[in-house]
């Protein structure tokens, strides 16, 4: 797969490129955004503490791996 911040562009490009960037890192921090609201709200709902919510971080590294 080729990294399409490593090829040659010109400034026209570039700026298109980096535009496009922009509005996906736009669009995943909104998307963090909702997915920390909801751990938050499933967290409250089920009483679940600190401990069950880091034991739920250390198994999610397994789908990150997957």
């Amino acid at each position: 797969m080729v990294n399409a911040a490593e090829c040659r562009w010109s400034e026209e490009q570039a700026k298109g490129l980096i535009t496009f960037l922009i509005a996906e890192k736009k669009r995943h921090e909104k998307d963090i955004h909702n997915i920390e609201r909801s751990i938050q709200r499933i967290k409250r709902e089920f009483s679940l503490t600190d401990a069950d919510i880091a034991k739920c971080e250390e198994l999610a590294w397994l789908y990150v791996e997957f």
